[in-house]
């Protein structure tokens, strides 16, 4: 999806929001797209944390900032500063836990209530890892998933089973976004004479 007009200052990251219940594995997904790695004894993410990297697919380039979360800012005041401006959004939960999946369509909700829009959104069922002890049927989470016009995808962080889908299909559906010029080269105020 490109744009007709041509684009004007530099290219600035995209917000694409990760959320989902803690302990779903966001942080796992991120560590494992970016960084191939996934540290098993990590803790609850605290906060909100964002990185910035280049998302690439075929001749197409996007600048994104990708943000974490902690998995409880459907409950705080926080909710509206890490939603806002989200061009794209991941909703994670973890197959093994029915209540993470429950969970989604309130996250779902939260998004689309603060964005005031409708952004692309990747539905993700982590730890198929776990299948054994799966919760969640697939055709569940697919059919939620077709509900709300968005992809879905089982993934398992620690194997790295559809990692970099997750990512990089947000590629095609966003519009890089771009800082403007300024216009107005900062001039010094004249010198006033005095009598």
């Amino acid at each position: 999806m490109q744009s007709s007009t041509p684009p004007i200052g530099r290219k600035k990251p995209v917000k694409i929001i990760v959320v989902g219940d803690s302990g779903v594995g966001k942080t796992a997904i991120i560590s494992k797209f970016l960084y191939k790695d996934v540290n098993k004894n990590e803790s609850a993410t605290i906060g909100n944390v964002h990185v910035k990297t280049v998302l690439e697919k075929g001749n197409s380039k996007l600048d994104v900032a990708i943000w974490d979360t902690a998995g409880q800012e459907k409950y705080s005041s926080m909710v509206d500063i890490f939603f806002r401006g989200a061009k794209g959004c991941v909703i994670v939960y973890d197959i093994t836990s029915f209540q993470s999946f429950v969970d989604t369509t309130s996250w779902y909700t939260s998004v689309f209530d603060i964005t005031h829009t409708s952004i692309p959104i990747v539905l993700v069922g982590n730890k198929k890892d776990l299948s054994s002890q799966r919760e969640v049927a697939y055709e569940s989470a697919e059919n939620l998933a077709v509900k709300w016009g968005a992809l879905y995808l089982e993934v398992s962080a620690i194997e790295g089973t559809n990692i970099d889908i997750i990512f990089k299909s947000f590629v095609d559906k966003i519009e890089p976004e771009y800082e403007p010029e300024n216009v107005f080269q900062s001039q010094s105020p004249k010198q006033r004479k005095c009598c």
